[in-house]
């Protein structure tokens, strides 16, 4: 006998004596559904540690730079020393009258070292001083302030 693709589950149990119908979906598990708890990773503490970039702490300030040994180098002894500093946040380079670029240049530094990224990528030379006193167009209300031969200020209306 062949068997048609829309036959239904009582016709093939009539035409095959072994076929057992599943149940329906609902009447497979008879326990109440409680979702899974969501699975949290372990928060991985960030630390400063030796590697082949800096032995030392004095080396990794030495390799920040901005006055780092300087600022910190009686606070950095040690790796577990320079590891609280980092974990202690901005608040004692504050009161110890760091700037605060290069608070959060000395954090963005010891971040990037705890995740062993390559010093070449970060560490970042300070900024240099402005060449010119005045921000703005170098024509303002029709009048050149700027020239060539030097700094030419004259007042608006002229």
């Amino acid at each position: 006998m062949i068997l048609s693709l829309r036959a239904s589950t009582s016709r093939l149990a009539a035409a095959i004596p072994s076929f057992k119908p599943l149940a329906p979906f609902r009447q497979l598990s008879t326990a109440p559904v409680t979702p899974a708890a969501p699975v949290v990773p372990a928060k991985r503490e960030r630390v400063l540690a030796p590697s082949k970039w800096a032995k030392t702490p004095a080396e990794l300030l030495e390799l920040i730079g901005r006055d780092a040994p300087k600022r910190l180098g009686e606070r950095a002894g040690t790796w577990e020393e320079l590891t609280a500093v980092f974990r202690e946040g901005t608040e004692p380079l504050k009161e110890a009258g760091v700037s605060v670029q290069d608070r959060k240049y000395y954090m963005n530094c010891f971040w990037k070292y705890s995740m062993c990224q390559r010093p070449w990528l970060w560490v970042r030379k300070p900024r240099q001083p402005k060449k010119f006193r005045r921000w703005g167009p170098k024509v303002q209300n029709g009048v050149r302030i700027f020239s060539k031969q030097g700094v030419q200020i004259h007042k608006t209306g002229v």
